[in-house]
């Protein structure tokens, strides 16, 4: 039975001697995966009970890990099977929220679907694999996940953009840079990718596409082009391979959630840059920035500066340095301010970032 499965990406349904369905799963290597169980089987009596009864294991395959993700949280949730309710005591599985109650919808991940308004998909077993794939989404639909209430209209109170804008991952309907049809078709759009709709919704953008050229609009025409392009790469394999040692264990959610509580923040710190200076006696000195955005390492955000206007070994003048570059672009309103600064060092350094934000 496992040797007839291929090495391939994609969803395995187990199924009893009558048939029915007992357990869905996915998989990036199918006959890996099912193999293991056998081995679980032995040390984990629910495994054992789940294997002892499986007579037939039926396979899918999948272009992708997300494509697979998303096929196995349509199968859990039409299917019903009893050993993946059996894990999930109401509210363990997490689901895909879009706030349609909303003039501008957010899309956020939780596990207690209880708003009427909204729209939920799911659920899914992996979460880790769902906020990957989120995150691959995000700059191809450019939906809103912050907390903001956004009104449309003359209700709206216009702030300045988030980073977000600014990544290009998100359209700022905040700042009034969307209207709300606009913003909604795109979640629409989100909708349909993670309903498994992805080929339907690449035909409707190619139609679109094509109606917007023929009228001669080259500039939309372009970006629905470039959108399609999008759609298609964010179903490759290679963004979702998941390491298989992670350094602390805990949801992103919750860490921000403690964080903020720690610190006493009256906010969740979304977007945290860490700053640090290297140099070797004076000679080659560099700053540096890293950047935590939604509790997850953003390599799109790390930044080198080149130290300038200090001269020997000074670290404090060489951090109050990148710090001042760095404040001068939110002046100018070409960045957004960050949720939090680490600074790497002792209280001069520290001392050294306040008062460059208290000039």
């Amino acid at each position: 039975m496992i040797s007839a499965l291929p090495h391939e990406t994609g969803v395995y349904i187990y199924l009893d001697a009558e048939g029915r369905e007992l357990y869905v799963g996915k998989a990036v290597d199918l006959r890996k995966r099912v193999a293991s169980y056998l081995s679980a089987a032995r040390r984990d009596l629910r495994m054992r009970r789940l294997v002892s009864q499986v007579e037939e294991v039926r396979w899918i395959g999948a272009s992708d890990e997300v494509e697979a993700l998303i096929m196995e949280a349509r199968l859990i949730r039409e299917l019903k099977p009893p050993f993946n309710l059996a894990l999930k005591n109401t509210d363990f599985y997490p689901y895909l929220e879009i706030t349609l109650g909303e003039d501008f919808p957010r899309v956020r991940i939780t596990r207690t679907p209880s708003d009427r308004k909204s729209r939920y998909i799911g659920p899914f077993t992996d979460v880790g694999a769902l906020r990957l794939a989120l995150r691959a989404a995000q700059p191809v639909f450019r939906f809103r996940t912050c907390n903001r209430s956004i009104e449309a209209g003359a209700r709206r109170r216009r702030v300045r953009p988030c980073f977000n804008y600014h990544l290009r991952l998100c359209d700022a309907p905040c700042a009034g840079f969307v209207g709300r049809e606009e913003y909604r078709r795109k979640v629409k759009a989100f909708i349909l990718f993670f309903s498994g709709k992805k080929e339907n919704l690449i035909r409707e953008l190619e139609r679109q596409m094509e109606r917007a050229a023929a009228e001669l609009r080259f500039e939309e025409a372009a970006e629905l082009r470039d959108r399609i392009r999008a759609l298609r790469k964010l179903s490759s394999p290679g963004p979702y391979q998941r390491k298989a040692v992670t350094f602390v264990d805990m949801e992103p959610e919750k860490a921000l959630a403690e964080l903020k509580e720690a610190l006493g923040l009256d906010e969740a710190p979304e977007w945290i840059e860490g700053y640090d200076i290297s140099n070797l006696g004076g000679e080659s000195a560099v700053g540096s920035r890293v950047v935590f955005a939604g509790g997850l390492p953003f390599k799109g955000g790390y930044r080198r500066y080149r130290i300038k206007t200090v001269e020997g070994s000074n670290d404090y003048a060489m951090l109050a340095e990148v710090l001042r570059r760095r404040l001068a672009r939110i002046e100018s309103g070409e960045e957004a301010p960050p949720s939090l600064v680490l600074v790497d060092g002792g209280k001069g350094q520290v001392s050294a970032v306040r008062a460059v934000m208290e000039e």
